[in-house]
């Protein structure tokens, strides 16, 4: 998989957190995302809202889109669980197993976005792509593509890392790879990606601890966030490449960059 050694585990640290308590006097969740969102939330999905029978086959009437443009099953459909480490209803992605965009997700020249994923992988760890936006190739396959999981770092050990990054068709790609993943645990991700600037610039958050950079973060592909191809939830490209074989209960895309407190209380909203 290209785009995906380098990184070395550090400490977490540069924990930032919001002036306010955990969801900002809004009274709940969902208030505290549509506070903080507003128009600039992309899609967003919350499987504890869904109407789908645990066990059963997600179709997509059932994926219950809570705003934003609706995604719908690929190839093969997720199935509808009680995540025991999530603690929730969640979606179980297996090898295959995918939701997708159609193009044009994105809207025209935008150059940042920030995802949000509440996860969980319980078997296992090696190369998971939670959300990707590329071709056959990944992200890195395309000019402006994005992908979200987690990769083994070939820095540490070979161990699974947090992985974010932005693809420029060549040997350019921008990528976050550092800090290791915890097996079977409930994980909040938050990845911010800014095409703007040179270099790019791509931040990752968990559980609201800003993750120490590291990866190749000094490349510049002048280029927006990528329309022409599809995005994917749960593996590459909806196939058996790098597939999620984990649990979401939480996905987010809001098309701006939030500030360190804003991404802090909406993890913490997410794990609560």
């Amino acid at each position: 998989m290209r785009s995906g050694f380098g990184g070395k585990q550090g400490p977490l640290s540069g924990r930032s957190v919001g002036k306010q308590n955990l969801i900002d006097r809004t009274g709940s969740k969902h208030k505290l995302i549509r506070a903080i969102g507003g128009a600039d939330i992309l899609t967003w999905i919350d499987a504890q809202r869904t109407s789908n029978a645990l066990g059963a086959d997600l179709t997509d009437a059932s994926i219950n889109t809570i705003a934003g443009t609706e995604s719908t099953v690929g190839s093969n459909a997720p199935t509808t669980i009680f995540s025991a480490p999530l603690n929730s209803t969640a979606y179980s992605f297996a090898t295959d197993q995918t939701l997708e965009w159609a193009t044009n997700l994105f809207p025209e020249n935008q150059t940042v976005t920030t995802i949000f994923t509440r996860f969980a992988i319980p078997g296992t760890l090696t190369d998971h792509i939670i959300f990707e936006l590329g071709n056959v190739n990944g992200f890195g396959g395309v000019n402006g593509g994005l992908v979200q999981g987690v990769l083994r770092n070939s820095g540490d050990s070979n161990k699974t890392s947090f992985w974010s990054g932005i693809g420029d068709g060549g040997s350019a790609d921008t990528f976050f790879l550092n800090v290791r993943v915890t097996q079977n645990a409930a994980t909040t991700m938050v990845s911010t990606y800014n095409t703007a600037p040179n270099p790019d610039a791509v931040r990752v958050s968990v559980d609201g601890t800003n993750l120490p950079q590291a990866g190749q973060l000094d490349k510049d592909t002048s280029h927006n966030i990528r329309r022409a191809n599809k995005s994917y939830l749960g593996a590459r490209n909806d196939g058996a490449s790098a597939p999620l074989n984990g649990h979401i209960s939480d996905f987010i895309i809001i098309t701006r960059l939030l500030t360190d407190g804003e991404s802090a209380r909406l993890s913490k909203a997410l794990s609560s």
